[in-house]
This record gives C-alpha cells, structure tokens and sequence, in this order.
C-alpha cells in the first residue's frame, strides 16, 4: 500500500478497503447484518459496526424512502 501510495499519490490504507466493502454490503447489495458479518468474518458486532459508515446507510435508507 505504501509503494502504490508514493507511485500515485493517493492515500490509501488497507482498511478503507474493509469500510467500503462492508457498506456496500448492507447498501449496496442489501444484505443483513449477520450475513455481512459472516463474510468479513466479525463475529462481534462492535467490532463489525466499526467498519460500516453509518453516514451513507442512513442516506441509502432515506433516498429509499
């Protein structure tokens, strides 16, 4: 990460990559919760939470709305 970071210029971290996934899970895709825990392998949900941006989950469910 660090090599493509000084190559482009761009920030990246290994775990921006784990907070998209696990909201485009539940927003995206439209998975529970337990099914996206399943698939990032968190069994406590704290710690699943941690990776959910619950800014763009709540904008998803409104625009539903």
């Amino acid at each position: 990460m660090q090599s493509i970071k000084q190559q482009t210029g761009i920030n990246l971290h290994s775990h921006r990559g784990r907070h998209t996934y696990a909201t485009n899970l539940l927003i995206k895709y439209g998975l529970g919760e337990g099914e996206a825990m399943k698939l990032m392998r968190h069994r406590d949900r704290r710690s699943f939470k941690r990776y959910t941006n619950k800014k763009e989950i709540y904008a998803a469910q409104v625009a539903i709305l």
